[in-house]
């Protein structure tokens, strides 16, 4: 989740995170729709870079 974390910081869409953990667009919304604690964890790192 850490890195979830830092990507989402960093801006980076959830299509840019689900690449760069080599996975697809599709698998990583199953996963946020399947796991709160991933969705609540990219909500947080986006909230970050949302108040700059």
């Amino acid at each position: 989740m850490c890195q979830s974390l830092k990507k989402a910081r960093n801006g980076l869409t959830n299509e840019q995170i689900a690449s760069n953990i080599g996975i697809t667009r599709k698998t990583l919304q199953e996963w946020i729709s399947k796991y709160s604690d991933i969705s609540d964890t990219l909500k947080k790192g986006k909230e970050v870079v949302d108040k700059c």
